[in-house]
């Protein structure tokens, strides 16, 4: 074994809004040394020893090797904990207890616990927004996060509580406890759609910006002409607004929830 390389997808929480950071671990022949290196803040730079100790009590040691962990993008200051997670799967994958190829296409997020134990980091709204907008639709997540994370669109999370619940994963054993995948709306089949309206550009403007800035809407013309079936029309545009308006108030209050304000 010369050089061993993984990767995986994390996140942070910058202001209000969420970025993806790019987990790489190399493990490499050599004096043991493990170092981890990308703008990191202390908390973040002691993601070594709780990483360490953690795949130790699962049976799954770090080898004597040299090891390097990067946090990419390198010039973005990393904060909080919640690479803990992301760094112990990524060693994971590299020692083969796992399919190192499925991770690509999720976003994992959370703090390890020394015997193990897979903590909450209270803040993986924005992340996880940031990382659908990206088109990474599945996340693994602490089971302490859930509530935060309930009811988003289009996305699967796995919670678990435990690094041995990764393995279990991998290896089709884990029973998940809770494991969410939500469904966008659907149209009834008799439902009319806002789309479905041809012409009359003027009152379809003035339906936006009713629904847009919640206003009310008074639609004059003779019988026939549609009145009622075009604000029924809006039903399925006016819902997806609402749901886009709910999670962006939730996203802008989530760090003053995280920080007790």
């Amino acid at each position: 074994m010369s050089i061993i390389y993984q990767e995986v997808i994390t996140g942070i929480v910058s202001g209000v809004s969420g970025k993806l950071i790019h987990v790489e671990v190399e493990i490499r022949n050599g004096l043991p040394y493990f170092t981890m290196v990308g703008y990191l803040s202390k908390e973040s730079m002691e993601a070594k020893e709780r990483v360490a100790s953690a795949l130790r009590s699962i049976g799954h040691p770090l080898p004597s090797m040299k090891i390097t962990v990067n946090l990419s993008p390198a010039n973005i200051r990393k904060n909080g904990t919640a690479f803990d997670f992301p760094i112990a799967v990524a060693f994971l994958g590299c020692l083969n207890l796992i399919d190192a190829s499925k991770l690509d296409d999720i976003c994992i997020m959370g703090e390890l616990g020394l015997n193990g134990k897979i903590r909450g980091v209270g803040n993986c709204l924005p992340i996880v927004l940031e990382a659908r907008k990206q088109g990474i639709h599945k996340f693994f997540a602490a089971s302490e996060d859930e509530n935060s994370l309930r009811g988003i669109e289009d996305i699967e999370v796995v919670f678990m509580d435990s690094l041995q619940d990764v393995l279990d994963y991998f290896h089709g054993t884990y029973h998940q406890k809770s494991c969410r995948s939500a469904t966008t709306y659907q149209k009834e089949e008799s439902e009319e759609d806002f789309s479905d309206i041809i012409g009359q550009q003027h009152l379809k403007r003035a339906m936006e910006i009713a629904v847009t800035g919640r206003h009310h809407l008074l639609i004059i013309g003779s019988p026939g002409s549609g009145k009622q079936w075009q604000p029924e029309g809006s039903r399925p545009f006016f819902h997806n607004y609402q749901k886009k308006r709910r999670w962006k108030f939730r996203q802008s209050m989530m760090p003053l929830e995280f920080h007790g304000i």
